[in-house]
């Protein structure tokens, strides 16, 4: 898994109009799971690095687990831990 992957996949979405239109059609209806769309043609990466392939000039990206972390366990935050 790499960000080279996740580059390669997009390539492939640009040069490959049935796939726009799966995506359109998909989007439509939904959001699109980019990450589990690419399985389907071979491509294998994290939202992290998808997310670093379209947007190069971030620094850092945090994924799930870590916003988990952030926001205290999964969102769970006592009255307490405020004051």
């Amino acid at each position: 898994m790499s960000i080279q992957t996740a580059l390669a996949f997009r390539d492939k979405i640009k040069a490959t109009p049935e796939l726009q239109a799966r995506i359109r059609q998909a989007a439509e209806t939904h959001s699109v799971n980019f990450v589990k769309l690419a399985t389907e043609y071979g491509f294998e990466f994290t939202e992290a690095e998808w997310y670093q392939a379209l947007n190069p000039n971030e620094k850092s990206v945090l994924g799930s687990f870590d916003l988990d972390k952030i926001s205290g366990s999964e969102g769970k935050i006592s009255g307490t831990e405020w004051k």
